[in-house]
């Protein structure tokens, strides 16, 4: 069985009880985040706020200032059901975190947290299927951007000129979209139209 390789362990943690989870090799190398996933999947999250002990969030939510260890998911479920989730301890396994699988035919690691999850994606919104979607029609038109065939017509070339829609509201009430492009967007505008040459109206006698 492969555990932890935890060469130092503070005294008052000699004697204290842990949870554990047995994972088997398979399951294990074909789970468990690489090395350069790890940046992606964890992070510190820090509230500042010198005059108030809580600050509002983007979404107006309260925050409570302080440090917030954040971790996310790898991956979601893809079949209804109910799920078991641990959040285990990479301390140890610093030398196994390659994809390969270990030699042992069982790991053995610490759990942090566990708690149980009912499941009933969707097959059309799944997450892989919602990336994908957004990579192809980010602007949620219909138009699929990337691939052998992109789109084509008035609204790609928006799009494609840099140019953004946004909701709008015309004076009847009615909700539409209007295009936007901002003054720093890199492309190039159009030439004004040449002015005609004026012309004035000769004055006539009363």
């Amino acid at each position: 069985m492969l555990t932890p390789d935890i060469r130092r362990v503070p005294d008052e943690l000699l004697d204290s009880a842990c949870a554990t989870v047995d994972i088997p090799a398979d399951v294990y190398a074909a789970l468990v985040p690489r090395r350069q996933e790890l940046r992606h999947l964890c992070h510190l999250r820090r509230v500042r706020d010198r005059e108030a002990t809580r600050v509002l969030g983007p979404a107006g939510e309260i925050l409570e200032t302080g440090e917030y260890g954040v971790v996310v998911a790898n991956r979601f479920p893809r079949t209804a059901g109910r799920y078991a989730a641990h959040l285990v301890s990479l301390e140890g396994f610093a030398d196994h975190l390659s994809g390969a699988r270990p030699t042992q035919d069982t790991v053995r690691m610490v759990s942090l947290a566990a708690w149980s999850f009912e499941a009933a994606p969707d097959a059309g919104a799944h997450f892989a299927a919602l990336v994908r979607a957004l990579a192809e029609d980010p602007a949620g038109l219909g138009l699929r951007l990337t691939g052998d065939r992109p789109a084509q017509g008035p609204a790609a070339d928006r799009l494609a000129q840099g140019y953004a829609p946004v909701g709008h509201v015309l004076p009847s009430g009615e909700r539409t979209l209007a295009w936007y492009r901002g003054p720093f967007t890199p492309v190039v505008p159009q030439r004004p139209p040449a002015s005609a040459t004026p012309r004035c109206a000769t004055p006539t006698k009363p």
